[in-house]
């Protein structure tokens, strides 16, 4: 019986007619792409091992999927053998089940990640601008912008894709949700994490959009963070404490903070506060941020 391994080295134009055992160790959720012809078609990625190596399945024939369950091991026959060690199951792929198929568990980790791949790094938004064009990377921060979902045709179908700007202490950056990320419901003032986008770039401005893999999650705010930015306007709340509007130039957010941190920044007494607020706005400053309250001025 040929193994994985001899597949490959015997590498040949068209399906691969003599059988392989292998060991299901990972099947992604099915996807959704577009074919040349415009038509949307499913299809879905395998993670593969036998004794020899591990190797990478797409899967054209989702009906196979009952089959191709995780732990099964199953004979392929007809599989057309790509380059990088992948492998492509179509409608002509025969597949069956057979005998347990001994893999080391440390293997089959491995190929399980091929249907699985890690997260990819979380990087700050500053980071992006000297980030490679189609590197894949994470990012997180607080959405100050979001238009309107636009339909436009991708090869001749029409695809739903809405933009959304995001925010961090290093910087912004506009994010492209597709298709079915589109109808996120997730809107201004949230904290998103948005896992494994790929970087873009048009007319020379760098942008992340989503992939297959993109998943959208709702964090909370971060406990503490350092901000310069303009105070513009204020309220005294009571003795003791008071807010202040920062120009952010998108969503002017208040801020809590403490009428004697506020006095000792401004070199004056507590009960003049409001007089000299009135008198010095706006104000450039430089403050760190603790669950919505300005702790200290730097």
């Amino acid at each position: 019986m040929p193994t994985l391994e001899s597949l490959f080295k015997t590498k040949k134009d068209g399906p691969y007619s003599a059988p392989v055992n292998v060991k299901i160790c990972g099947v992604a959720g099915e996807k959704t792409y577009v074919n040349a012809n415009g038509e949307e078609k499913k299809y879905a990625v395998l993670g593969v091992a036998d004794s020899s190596m591990i190797a990478k399945c797409t899967l054209y024939d989702t009906s196979k999927l009952k089959v191709l369950q995780e732990g099964n091991s199953v004979m392929l026959l007809n599989v057309i053998v790509k380059d990088n060690n992948s492998l492509t199951l179509t409608t002509k792929s025969r597949i069956s089940k057979v005998g347990d198929v001994k893999v080391s568990s440390e293997r089959q980790k491995a190929a399980r990640e091929i249907a699985f791949p890690p997260m990819s790094s979380e990087v700050p938004l500053k980071d992006i601008e000297k980030s490679p064009i189609k590197s894949m990377l994470s990012v997180r921060g607080q959405i100050v912008a979001e238009e309107i979902t636009r339909t436009v045709s991708v090869k001749g179908r029409d695809t739903k894709v809405k933009s959304l700007t995001i925010k961090d202490d290093t910087g912004k950056c506009k994010v492209s949700l597709w298709r079915d990320l589109a109808a996120s419901e997730i809107g201004i003032g949230q904290h998103v994490k948005i896992s494994d986008v790929v970087v873009q770039t048009y007319n020379n401005e760098k942008s992340v959009s989503s992939t297959t893999r993109t998943i959208i999650e709702e964090v909370e705010a971060p406990r503490s963070t350092t901000v310069t930015s303009e105070i513009i306007a204020f309220n005294m709340e009571d003795s003791c404490d008071m807010s202040v509007v920062i120009n952010d130039g998108e969503l002017y957010p208040s801020y809590k903070v403490q009428s004697s941190i506020m006095a000792a920044y401004l070199n004056c007494n507590a009960e003049d506060l409001d007089d000299v607020l009135a008198t010095k706005l706006p104000v450039q400053a430089t403050f760190s941020i603790e669950n919505g309250e300005i702790v200290n001025f730097e």
